[in-house]
């Protein structure tokens, strides 16, 4: 659902990596919102990757007690919640 951009030293368009996530049904509304809302914002289609990355970007811009305060008590509520085993 979400591709991450790596960071690339050219001026060439950067390389996506096809990534899967899962998600709980709350968990991707809140991306569907969050898609709709800067698409509504921004006049143009905000795709789920592109909301994500720029979460991400966002984050990497925090200093590390941002980090450990705010950001690592999310992941770990995330971790009790659990990932579904996916059929093989």
């Amino acid at each position: 659902m979400s591709a991450m951009a790596l960071h690339t030293s050219s001026s060439k368009a950067p390389l996506f990596l096809s990534r899967t996530h899962d998600l709980t049904l709350p968990t991707a509304s809140l991306l569907m919102k969050l898609s709709i809302e800067a698409t509504d914002s921004l006049g143009r289609a905000v795709s789920h990757s592109t909301v994500i990355r720029a979460l991400l970007r966002y984050t990497e811009q925090q200093d590390t007690a941002w980090v450990h305060d705010q950001l690592l008590p999310l992941i770990e509520k995330e971790i009790v919640v659990g990932t579904p085993q996916r059929k093989m």
